[in-house]
């Protein structure tokens, strides 16, 4: 892995870890046994790699998401991308930790955020209304979104808070149990039972 990049991975580690306020660009040289200025040569300081692994994110829910998402053929399919969804946003966490306060101190990456968060809405959105589409009707205007993103952005501080150390199996499952149930009332028994048999399956592999 070429330094650039590894610095990129070995900053999300510990965003993630630590938190972005408790860590300046030295601390990433540090922890890389590199000198800080090979890392000023590659990015100049903590916010431009924030903004570069916020551009990453911002990518990877576009062109990763929401355009396979809408090419999907089954609401099956589409409600699998929820777990891969959550995954990502926990390679992310560090982000939904404290996202005012990021905001606040990096007034330059704030309009990326914002565009994240769309992103992430649009995403739930389509997913949402691929699998609540009931034979072949318009989905329900009544959609849970905003209980759903609620969710999604506050779990993995909540789960921290609840059961430290809960190993990440463990927490997107509990997560989609949850979303599962919030849903159900909008699903063919059909869906129903596959997301069912979706999060049994998770658990257990």
């Amino acid at each position: 892995m070429k330094t650039k990049e590894k610095i990129l991975v070995v900053s999300l580690e510990l965003f993630n870890e630590l938190g972005i306020a408790n860590l300046a660009a030295i601390d990433v040289a540090n922890e890389m046994d590199i000198s800080p200025g090979n890392l000023y040569y590659h990015y100049k300081g903590k916010g431009e790699i924030l903004a570069t692994l916020l551009e990453r994110y911002e990518r990877t829910l576009q062109d990763g998401f929401r355009n396979p998402i809408r090419a999907a053929n089954a609401g099956e399919e589409s409600w699998l991308y929820f777990y891969a969804l959550a995954e990502l946003m926990y390679n992310y966490r560090f982000l939904f930790r404290s996202i005012a306060d990021i905001k606040e101190s990096f007034p330059d990456v704030e309009r990326c955020i914002n565009r994240i968060l769309l992103s992430k809405f649009n995403v739930v959105s389509d997913i949402l209304t691929a699998i609540t589409t009931l034979d072949d009707s318009a989905p329900s205007d009544d959609l849970p979104m905003d209980a759903v993103m609620v969710m999604l952005l506050n779990w993995f501080n909540y789960r921290g808070l609840a059961n430290p150390g809960e190993p990440i199996q463990s927490l997107i499952h509990s997560l989609m149990v949850r979303i599962e149930r919030l849903l159900l009332p909008y699903c063919s028994i059909e869906m129903c039972g596959y997301m069912r048999l979706s999060n049994e399956n998770y658990a257990a592999g």
